[in-house]
C-alpha cells in the first residue's frame, strides 16, 4: 500500500511516526473497513509510533527487545491468564500487562509469545 526510500544509513524506526498517517490513510482509502492493526518489528517500539498509532484509533503490537524490567512485567501474567493462539509452528500462548517505561508517554499492554514444545 506505502513505501519511502530514506537516503544514507537509516534506522529502521526513522520517520515512522510521519509514515503511518499516510499509510493508515491510504488503507482506508483503499476500502479497509472495521479496525485498523499495525503489527511491527522493535525498530518502531517508540513513543512516536505508539502516540501515531492511538491518535488515528488503530490497534497496534510491536515487538520489543526484551530488558529485566520487561521480564519483571511478564513475571507478573499468573499461568491461568495465558491464552492459546494458532500460530504456524509450534502454537503460542498469548497475555496481556501493563509496563511503563522510565520516561514518557506509555508504550501499553505487553504481549508475549510462548512456543510450545512440539510432541
Amino acid at each position: 500500500m506505502h513505501s519511502r526510500l530514506r537516503g544514507g544509513n537509516a534506522n529502521s524506526g526513522r520517520g515512522a511516526a510521519g509514515f503511518l498517517p499516510e499509510t493508515f490513510n491510504r488503507v482506508c482509502a483503499a476500502g479497509a473497513a472495521g479496525p485498523l492493526t499495525l503489527r511491527a518489528d522493535s525498530g518502531f517500539y517508540t513513543g512516536a509510533v505508539a502516540a501515531a498509532c492511538r491518535k488515528a484509533d488503530v490497534r497496534f503490537s510491536i515487538t520489543v527487545k526484551m530488558n529485566t524490567a520487561i521480564r519483571k512485567a511478564i513475571a507478573t501474567i499468573g499461568d491461568d491468564e495465558w491464552t492459546p493462539i494458532p500460530y504456524f509452528l509450534d502454537g503460542a500462548d498469548v497475555a496481556e500487562t501493563s509496563y511503563r517505561r522510565a520516561e514518557p508517554p506509555p508504550i501499553g499492554p505487553l504481549r508475549r509469545q510462548r512456543r510450545l514444545a512440539r510432541g
